[in-house]
């Protein structure tokens, strides 16, 4: 699943874009900070998708009573535009479960990517400006992140699987974010949580006990549209293959 599933995401991005490795994450140079694709028609191209994005009514956002403004508009100042960025994050553990353990060990990573996703968490994970610190660098995380409860936002869908081969446990999940703002995930920050929050739950003599930095790969998805469709087709597939791993095991074990 996991092979098929980056395939897909390589395929649909090799048409238009190149990636490069910056700080223990892969960062796509034919996509912008905020989910647009930079298609090489040049600059023309890129103003007409930016001016289709709705923008606030206000200048003010949120209360800080910050005043914010468009870091593209020219001859006038504009209000912030409207972004939804869609992040495709795998982490995996690098380790092997056993059979015995593969329900509780699922729980457990389940209960942790919960944790590191909740809204209030990703105010750590958030990181402002990544291309243009200068005009987002500051920004208040209450005031460019919409949030809100129904439906959620932001929003995230985690899949947990083992590897066909090694067996290793890992994940998939799906973050979305609206926002007015220009923003990434830190992978410094989110391996330094993931291990405290996994480690916290083994001993430092189980085998379980991650004595190295978990494997984390954040991808910015270039299209609300198509990241749409990969979204609703990973979620299920990863619900398909985590239903029937889990289900074998009980009915081996009537244990749950």
């Amino acid at each position: 699943m996991g092979m098929e599933l980056a395939d897909a995401v390589a395929s649909e991005r090799r048409t238009s874009q190149a990636e490069t490795r910056h700080g223990g994450v892969t960062v796509t140079a034919g996509v912008d900070s905020v989910g647009n694709i930079r298609r090489t028609s040049g600059l023309q191209a890129q103003a007409r998708k930016s001016a289709n994005k709705p923008r606030a009514d206000h200048f003010v956002l949120g209360p800080s009573g910050k005043r914010y403004t468009d870091d593209q508009a020219i001859g006038e100042e504009l209000p912030r535009r409207r972004h939804e960025s869609n992040f495709f994050i795998t982490i995996n553990t690098n380790k092997a479960v056993p059979n015995e353990r593969r329900v509780s060990a699922t729980r457990i990573y389940k209960s942790v990517m919960d944790q590191i996703m909740n809204v209030e968490n990703l105010r750590n994970l958030i990181m402002f400006g990544p291309k243009n610190y200068a005009h987002y660098g500051e920004d208040v995380f209450d005031d460019v992140i919409v949030q809100q409860q129904d439906p959620p936002l932001p929003s995230f869908d985690t899949g947990i699987e083992f590897g066909p081969s090694k067996k290793r446990l890992h994940s998939h999940t799906w973050l979305y974010i609206v926002h007015y703002s220009q923003i990434q995930i830190s992978p410094q920050a989110l391996t330094q949580q993931f291990s405290a929050l996994w480690n916290a739950h083994f001993q430092t003599n189980d085998p379980l006990y991650m004595t190295k930095k978990p494997y984390v790969h954040i991808r910015l998805l270039p299209q609300t549209d198509w990241a749409a469709v990969m979204r609703e087709y990973i979620h299920k597939a990863m619900e398909e293959v985590g239903s029937k791993d889990l289900q074998g095991y009980c009915a081996a074990t009537g244990t749950c």
